[in-house]
């Protein structure tokens, strides 16, 4: 796969012919690429889609910035500086220089291209694991560690063999592990709370509203009428929705037919 395409095997070629030595080429097994960068070609490879336009949009910016940070590093830079000088040395008649300075500019054209697949690599490690990490503190929210006790235990497991190899930069194994995290989590089923466990206004500013709020509860503050009606008769004022006490257990109706199962306490938080 190459990422970087060079100059370099193009003034090889020509200074070849100048001096009558085609023999090194196909000695060395290198053939003549692309004289041009084609950031086109290489973005789609990767995912990403250049934008044509005249002012700069985000895409472009995030298509500039996080590409060419890939592209632009320190070993493209002294592929085009080798470049520039092996022309420079073709232009001047130097032509065996030329050869040199051209065939290690490809060299290190094929060491950004390794630089480049490897931070890809290190990219889809990264992004795994935070996948995983997201579906295990879900999984843990849902309940998962006492009614799918197992599944989350192995799950657990997955997730730490993961952390272990990308401490150690074993890139294709952390991303395989974190991976596996997501794929044994998704035998657990999705829970919300069917109860939940007031707890102190002045710790954690419990009160209808906020309650309502909680994309475990409805997800919507404005619902809270759902809770007080609900609970209404377990009230310490059943004529007011705005005092509740901490200790007391709301019960959370269920609106769209979802499944509501267990108590919502500190340990989903």
């Amino acid at each position: 796969m190459f990422f970087v395409l060079s100059l370099a095997p193009l003034v090889a070629e020509e200074a070849e012919a100048a001096v009558g030595i085609q023999a090194i080429s196909a000695e060395i097994g290198f053939e003549a690429i692309s004289a041009e960068i084609d950031f086109e070609a290489i973005s789609a490879e990767i995912g990403f889609e250049p934008v044509a336009a005249e002012e700069p949009t985000l895409t472009e910016h995030f298509y500039s910035e996080y590409v060419r940070a890939f592209l632009n590093n320190e070993f493209l830079q002294e592929n085009l500086r080798l470049i520039g000088v092996a022309v420079e040395r073709y232009d001047g008649g130097y032509y065996d220089d030329a050869i040199v300075l051209a065939l290690e500019a490809m060299r290190y054209a094929q060491l950004s291209d390794e630089y480049v697949a490897m931070q890809m690599r290190i990219r889809a490690a990264n992004e795994a694991i935070s996948a995983a990490e997201f579906r295990l503190e879900w999984a843990r929210r849902a309940g998962a560690p006492t009614r799918y006790a197992e599944l989350y235990e192995s799950a657990e497991g997955a997730f730490a063999s993961a952390l272990d190899d990308r401490e150690i930069e074993e890139w294709d194994s952390a991303r395989a592990h974190a991976l596996r995290v997501v794929e044994i989590l998704a035998g657990i089923a999705p829970t919300l709370p069917a109860q939940f466990l007031v707890r102190t206004w002045a710790g954690t500013r419990d009160c209808l509203w906020n309650i309502a709020a909680l994309p475990e509860v409805f997800g919507d503050a404005t619902r809270w009428p759902l809770l007080y009606q609900a609970n209404r008769g377990r009230m310490p004022r059943p004529g007011d929705p705005d005092l509740i006490l901490p200790g007391m257990i709301l019960d959370i109706p269920s609106i769209a037919g979802e499944i509501r199962y267990g108590l919502m306490d500190e340990s989903w938080f």
